[in-house]
This record gives C-alpha cells, structure tokens and sequence, in this order.
C-alpha cells in the first residue's frame, strides 16, 4: 500500500508540480473585499436583467436564450449564443460547456478565472465567437449547454432565420422562440414592433 502511495505522489510531483507549489502557498486567511452582486444599472440604461417569467416547470433555470448565426457583418466577430437565467438562485457556470452539433470543432468549456461566468438571476450572457470558438452554421445547426455532469441542459435545434436575424426566445413565454429582425445580446429580447 505504501509503495503505490509514493508512486501516485511521485507522479504528482513530477506530471503536475504546481498542484504541489498552490497547495503549499494558500492563505490562512481571507478577507472579503466586496459581495458579488450584479452591477447597479447607470441611469438611463437596461440593467441586463428583466422581471420575465418563472421557466416553465419542465425548462430549466439557464437556458439558451438567443442565437446570431447570420449576422449582417462579420460572421467570424459577430455571431453569438446568449444565456439567459430564468431561475432565483446564481449560478456558477464553471465547468459547464457550450456545443453545436458538429463534432469537430470541440465544445467551448466555461471557467471562472475572472468571474465572468458567473449569472445572477434574470441575467443575460452573450458568448461571441471569438470566446466560444464555435462557429454556428448558417442554415441548420444545434446549440447545446451541457452541465459539468456532461448532462444536456438545454438545445435548440434551428434552421435559417435569414441575416441578420437571430433566433430567440418570446420573453413573455420561455417555451416559444421567435425571429427576431433587431438581435439583443446581453439584453432581454425585444420584438421588433
């Protein structure tokens, strides 16, 4: 038992050094400089949060809110995935992954160095493509967000919608997605009127 004890940690030593360099230099202490709460909107301007509608029992509490496949400019710069959450609680995303449906391009994983990733209720999250790296097809395509588990935690399935045009969810009803002309990222989508 002792010999396959210092082999695992002589492997440790030598593949993963720096597990042994943080766990040697965590702090004792902590201090809380600032609460994470969402950011109070400026005067005059949409706070990235709405007072939408609960999901529906059977949706769940983040979901894929709005997709740009087609965007007028740059597809590369300007095509985007938002999240939206639709639950009361705030939910940390690391470990969650974003995918479509080809298999090639590789899933984009979320992390939280920065806290970017972190989605309070009733807010929004845009993911561009330069971050994803998951180029959505212009035609027909999937988005799927996967929960650390690797559980599929919601999926759209979508065909064209025309440039320019995203896919997203009716703010009013969660179950219905609309075409909407006027593409909101970060934001609560808006029908054009």
């Amino acid at each position: 038992m002792r010999k396959s004890f210092v082999v695992v940690l002589s492997l440790l030593l030598v593949f993963v050094p720096h597990l042994f360099v943080l766990a040697m230099e965590i702090p004792t202490e902590v201090t809380v400089v600032g609460a994470l709460e969402p950011p109070a909107p400026a005067p005059g301007s949409s706070s990235g949060s709405s007072s939408g509608p609960e999901p529906a029992p059977d949706l769940p509490a983040v979901l894929i809110n709005e997709i740009l496949a087609d965007p007028k400019e740059s597809d590369a710069e300007n095509e985007f995935i938002e999240l939206y959450n639709a639950g009361t609680e705030t939910v940390d995303l690391s470990g969650w992954r974003l995918d479509d449906a080809r298999v090639d391009d590789g899933a984009y994983q979320f992390s939280n160095e920065n806290l970017n990733h972190v989605l309070f209720p009733g807010s929004y999250l845009a993911l561009f493509r330069p971050e994803t790296r998951i180029t959505l097809n212009n035609d027909t395509d999937s988005v799927i967000l996967l929960d650390p588990d690797g559980r599929e935690v919601d999926r759209f399935d979508f065909a064209s919608q025309g440039s320019g045009r995203s896919w997203g969810r009716n703010p009013e009803n969660l179950d219905e997605w609309l075409v909407f002309k006027n593409p909101t990222p970060g934001q609560r989508n808006e029908p054009a009127e």
